[in-house]
């Protein structure tokens, strides 16, 4: 396997989250292949951000509509 990648032909997502790492979202993503976890994606949602490392687990953020329209709403002062 030196220098060759695996194939990620047939890979299968077991999971999917958002993490929020200081103000920027990032997703991550768990995929299995025949079983065995085969490869874990993170990438920045906004595409703004290039170089980040791996989010802690409290980082992890459910995902869902909520969870997302929550992130991207302008905090709510008094009126």
């Amino acid at each position: 396997m030196k220098g060759n990648p695996a194939s990620r032909k047939g890979e299968q997502i077991v999971n999917d989250w958002l993490a929020q790492m200081d103000s920027d979202l990032f997703g991550v993503v768990l995929f299995e292949l025949d079983g065995r976890i085969s490869s874990l994606e993170v990438y920045s949602c906004s595409g703004r951000v290039k170089e980040f490392g791996l989010p802690n687990s409290s980082m992890l953020l459910g995902y869902d509509p909520l969870s997302v329209d929550q992130l991207a709403a302008p905090p709510s002062g008094p009126s």
